[in-house]
């Protein structure tokens, strides 16, 4: 995780080609997750990309784009009211703003200047380092961790409404 947190990260999520086990395919088609930190020349990415491929029959396609998203600031009401309740509910732990490693669509209102919090349920680290989670093919989380996520987000509510 850490490693996609640094720089840019490939991954082939998709792969289409033959049909049949005896038959070499005429054509075949690879969907490539690409995940470029905010400061990636893409332009230049490209290019690169296209120099590894080394194959000029081989067409690249991109489908999607997003805004540029600056990180949302900790000194605002929400950040203080998501910490009040972490207090609360984890006296023994700490809040901390952690980069995600995927694309969240928090980016489009950060993009527009909204202050955005990304939270989710608890995950335990046996479950994630044996491939447990969002987008995975084993996309699940504890019955426990979503009744905790649910009073975490209970009480956050609560503190905003609070705040004014």
């Amino acid at each position: 995780m850490q490693n996609s947190m640094i720089r840019t990260t490939l991954a082939p999520t998709v792969l289409k080609a033959g049909f049949r086990d005896n038959v070499i395919p005429s054509e075949a088609q690879a969907t490539i997750d690409i995940r470029a930190l905010s400061e990636e020349d893409m332009v230049q990415f490209r290019k690169r990309l296209e120099e590894v491929i080394g194959d000029p029959s081989i067409e690249i396609k991109s489908t999607l784009g997003r805004d540029k998203a600056p990180a949302s600031k900790l000194n605002t009401e929400m950040w203080a009211a998501l910490e009040k309740t972490q207090k609360r509910l984890y006296p023994e732990a700490t809040l901390l703003p952690v980069m995600m490693t995927a694309v969240s669509d928090l980016s489009a209102l950060r993009s527009k200047g909204v202050q955005a919090y990304g939270i989710g349920p608890l995950m335990l680290e046996r479950d994630i380092k044996e491939g447990v989670g969002a987008h995975s093919d084993i996309e699940r989380i504890l019955e426990k961790s979503l009744h905790d996520y649910v009073r975490f987000m209970w009480y956050a509510v609560q503190e905003v409404a609070a705040s004014k």
